[in-house]
């Protein structure tokens, strides 16, 4: 074969290979050309449906809100700083500050300065990242008065980061106020019956003393902390004493009350009189879960009976001495 005919072959098989390779390029276009309709299809697709999501977002967002606003409690919203991000309009009612007084400012600008550091070392406890929480304390409210509230906050976490704190909060002023009052009611009934000359023991109903006051330590000798714990009966009587309050405890177990005088041991061993009032101690469901004796020593009262006793029988001695006597001089 000649030179000539030699490239007209090489020139033929390479035109086959450029056509072969035109329509390969050709197909892989296509390929691509549909890819990319299909991609563009599927994008336009995944836009509208974001923008239906996104408007559903804003529609449920929006009925949240709504129905956020119409709760009596205060509902907020913070960022991981406290700085509010959230407030519903219930805010205006309890601490009467508008949600846009609050809205960019720190949480701990309301709470009243001796409790804001408790405040925020309780919120900084890793316990309260993990868990619904409570806590109560004070605030201002937007005329400067104090007020009590009680909130739960839940922390949400993003990528395993603090994202948002949202919180419920509740006005308890009404409920310090009441508890306030109860414990200064309290503290001064304590202060009395600490300072009356009466001897209070408060047992359960095993006797067990639960509480021993300051008069009646006097008189039997005790500290309280010798007392509690300690089974009274063991502790104060003895075997003849015994059946005398065990009849009487009975009685305060039926919800009855009781009077009665009964010896009492004190701590070096010796006895006294004590005239003793019980009455049974009950729970909120009206169930007897203890009694409470009121103790008035007797030891005076006794001596006293002692001495007029010693008095009567020495006027009576005398006088029949007498009565003898003139009866020898008839």
């Amino acid at each position: 074969m000649d030179k000539v005919a030699l490239l007209e072959k090489k020139l033929q098989r390479e035109r086959a290979a450029r056509k072969e390779a035109e329509r390969l390029l050709e197909e892989k276009s296509l390929q691509l050309y549909h890819a990319n309709q299909q991609l563009r299809h599927q994008y336009a697709q995944l836009k509208g449906k974001a923008g239906t999501t996104e408007q559903a977002l804003e529609e449920t967002q929006g009925r949240y809100e709504m129905l956020v606003d119409q709760v009596h409690d205060f509902v907020f919203k913070t960022d991981p700083q406290g700085m509010f991000s959230y407030v519903n309009s219930a805010c205006t009612r309890i601490l009467g500050y508008h949600p846009r007084d609050l809205l960019g400012h720190s949480y701990t600008k309301i709470i009243f300065p001796d409790d804001r550091q408790r405040v925020i070392d309780f919120y900084r406890n890793p316990l309260a990242l993990s868990q619904e929480n409570y806590l109560e304390f004070k605030v201002y409210a937007q005329d400067g008065t104090m007020r009590w509230i009680g909130q739960k906050v839940r922390m949400a976490m993003k990528g395993g980061e603090l994202f948002e704190i949202v919180g419920v909060a509740r006005d308890i002023t009404a409920e310090k106020q009441a508890q306030i009052a109860l414990g200064l009611s309290e503290e001064k009934y304590r202060g009395i019956m600490e300072n009356m000359q009466l001897g209070l023991l408060e047992v359960d109903n095993d006797d067990i003393i639960v509480r021993a006051f300051p008069a009646f330590c006097d008189m039997t000798g005790y500290v309280e902390e010798e007392l509690l714990g300690k089974d009274a009966n063991e502790v104060f009587l003895d075997e003849k004493n015994l059946a005398i309050m065990q009849a009487a405890n009975e009685e305060r177990r039926d919800g009855k009350h009781s009077v009665y005088e009964i010896q009492i041991k004190k701590k070096d061993g010796t006895q006294f009189w004590v005239l003793i009032s019980g009455a049974p101690i009950k729970n909120s469901d009206e169930e007897v879960i203890g009694s409470i004796g009121i103790h008035y020593d007797l030891s005076d009262r006794k001596a006293l009976e002692v001495d007029l006793k010693r008095a009567q029988e020495a006027a009576e001695h005398a006088r029949q001495a007498e009565k003898q006597f003139l009866a020898n001089m008839s």
